[in-house]
């Protein structure tokens, strides 16, 4: 098996008391044009070392609940951008998250491009045959 391309990891730290109880954290637009060329992602990484329960939004409409102290990965084509909810009552995030995407394309989505007759961004944004 060969090793994946990967674009460069696009990494946001929420920094310790940032996150206040019941917020949320979208981010704006990707930092810089670097960062934008690789959109949309396929890998989303987070890092949830505080004690409070996140709910992380992402890609269409999905997403999922991020224990205290977990490391959780996340493969899906057509990352867009995440949404992060600190789903605590009381308190603030008390320690980082760290967030990170990025582009990993492997050896199924150059299969599936080719089978399709289609383009790797297409199969990496969660696009089917016929545009589905």
């Amino acid at each position: 098996m060969s090793r994946p391309l990967e674009s460069p990891p696009v990494r946001k730290l929420i920094g310790t008391g940032e996150l206040d109880a019941g917020e949320s954290y979208t981010p704006g637009s990707l930092e810089n044009k670097d960062e934008q060329r690789f959109v949309p992602f396929n890998t989303l990484l987070i890092k949830n070392l505080s004690k409070q329960l996140l709910n992380l939004e992402y890609g269409n409409d999905l997403e999922t609940l991020i224990p205290a102290g977990a490391i959780i990965e996340i493969q899906e084509p057509g990352i867009h951008g995440y949404k992060v909810t600190n789903l605590d009552a009381t308190d603030t995030n008390s320690a980082p998250i760290e967030i990170i995407m990025q582009r990993v394309i492997r050896e199924k989505h150059i299969a599936l491009a080719n089978f399709w007759k289609m383009k790797i961004c297409d199969i990496l944004d969660g696009k089917g045959p016929g545009g589905c």
